[in-house]
């Protein structure tokens, strides 16, 4: 099982990324992340703006490939599945180790 869930993880971070950029090789890809106001002072709106400023520029330049935040979005989620998905697993077969050797003594 765990091999399975390694290889998914791989194929879905790196696999994806050679074939929807293959044309692009020669520019560095980035994910623009949003930004956060932990003050509290700046609206949702202001802060959105200005995470679609710093993408739009950096897309102007010509230099990077700028990730969409869709895509950004799924793949967050996917690894974060993926990752309860292998400590539950870890977490139940511990238990099943535990079990089996407090059964011994």
């Amino acid at each position: 099982m765990r091999k399975i869930v390694v290889f998914f993880l791989v194929l879905a971070v790196f696999g994806t990324n050679f074939t929807l950029f293959a044309e692009d090789d020669d520019k560095q890809k980035l994910a623009v992340m949003e930004f956060e106001d932990q003050s509290g002072k700046l609206s949702k709106k202001m802060l959105s703006s200005a995470t679609e400023y710093i993408r739009g520029a950096f897309v102007s330049t010509n230099k990077y490939v700028v990730i969409a935040k869709e895509r950004q979005v799924f793949l967050f989620n996917f690894l974060v599945f993926m990752l309860f998905f292998y400590l539950f697993h870890a977490f139940f077969r511990c238990r099943q180790i535990f079990r089996h050797c407090a059964a011994e003594f």
